[in-house]
């Protein structure tokens, strides 16, 4: 696909700035293929919802993937689902039951599939199995937010019995993505679509980098040059976006009150880094970064809400903690002196 004038204005409008929400993820393209056929597929199938309309996965130079999705349409699909789960305890319960059997049944592939030769024989299966179980991630992630959220006196004991079941599902699914990404990774399969390598043999080559976009109802692998550009001009809009705002504001998950120096970090192998006394600002996080993370002072994320990583390990070690800024690694810079009240879910530069 050539990223022409015209499909970087369709792409715009489909991603406005105030409601765009993007992604920095340690995962493959091999994922990215899949997770795509997620939103096509999966989603419609399982939970009714046909909406998922732009979806695209840059593959950056340094292999990480910028995965950038219409915040409205996640919004859409987090409150319809969500609103359902309220109704349908039976349905919410068996939407947790079937995350944690898929977990179950991709750790025992892995397990029993340890060749190139073994798992060329058996994709289709873990193909299927595998942008299923996305499904049903998000499917417990989002509306499970959504809940939260909005919960109040009259749904108050449907929406806590509700992340009991949630908060087990989710924790327990946490790891698969990295053990997949390590998995493909083994068999040296990680830069091909799924498509692709229904058509390949066993022994084709690494075919180079690319990315991949989901546009209106259409999947297209983008060369990378083209891609680069398409980032650049969604990463252009919202950063005039940002000029325009004046405060950073998320959700608060772990309370207190704490200043301190930014310790930026884009990429997630850089969490290394991070000292004793830290503001963590991160896009996301990842369970394998604990023994990094639980040291900071505090932590602010672009994405997550109540039932994300971050806030999870930071109510468990008293860290005062807001997700969900959607902006603050765009705003705040290595070294910023900020005041992070977690209590009203404010970040506020000082220096």
């Amino acid at each position: 696909m050539k990223i022409t004038k015209a499909t970087i204005k369709r792409v715009l409008k489909k991603l406005p700035p105030e409601s765009t929400k993007y992604a920095v993820r340690d995962i493959s393209f091999l994922s990215c293929s899949l997770f795509i056929e997620t939103h096509l597929v999966s989603f419609r199938k399982f939970f009714n919802f046909r909406g998922f309309s732009i979806v695209f996965f840059y593959v950056r130079p340094d292999g990480n993937v910028v995965f950038h999705r219409s915040g409205s349409e996640y919004d859409e699909f987090s409150a319809k689902v969500g609103k359902r789960f309220l109704c349908d305890l039976k349905f919410a319960k068996k939407t947790a039951s079937t995350l944690i059997k898929m977990t179950d049944d991709i750790h025992k592939f892995i397990k029993k599939n340890k060749t190139r030769d073994d798992f060329f024989n058996n994709r289709e299966y873990f193909f299927k199995l595998y942008r299923d179980f996305f499904a049903f991630h998000q499917g417990v992630h989002w509306p499970g937010e959504y809940l939260l959220q909005n919960r109040n006196p009259s749904n108050a004991k449907k929406v806590d019995k509700l992340k009991k079941i949630f908060d087990q599902a989710y924790k327990y699914n946490e790891i698969v993505v990295p053990n997949v990404e390590k998995y493909f990774s083994k068999l040296r399969i990680s830069g091909f679509s799924w498509d692709e390598m229904n058509n390949i043999a066993s022994d084709k080559k690494f075919p180079g980098r690319r990315s991949i976009i989901l546009l209106n109802k259409q999947t297209s692998i983008v060369p990378n040059n083209e891609a680069r550009r398409l980032d650049k001009a969604i990463k252009d809009n919202y950063e005039r976006y940002l000029r325009s705002l004046k405060k950073i504001q998320g959700l608060s998950v772990s309370p207190g009150l704490v200043t301190g120096r930014v310790r930026l970090v884009e990429d997630l192998r850089d969490l290394k880094y991070c000292r004793k006394g830290d503001i963590l600002v991160v896009t996301q996080t990842r369970p394998q970064y604990n023994m990094f993370i639980k040291k900071v002072k505090a932590i602010v994320t672009n994405e997550g809400g109540f039932l994300c990583h971050a806030s999870i390990l930071a109510r468990e070690f008293r860290i005062p903690c807001i997700v969900g800024t959607k902006n603050a690694t765009r705003i705040l810079e290595y070294g910023d002196l900020v005041e992070v009240d977690a209590d009203k879910g404010i970040v506020r530069i000082l220096k």
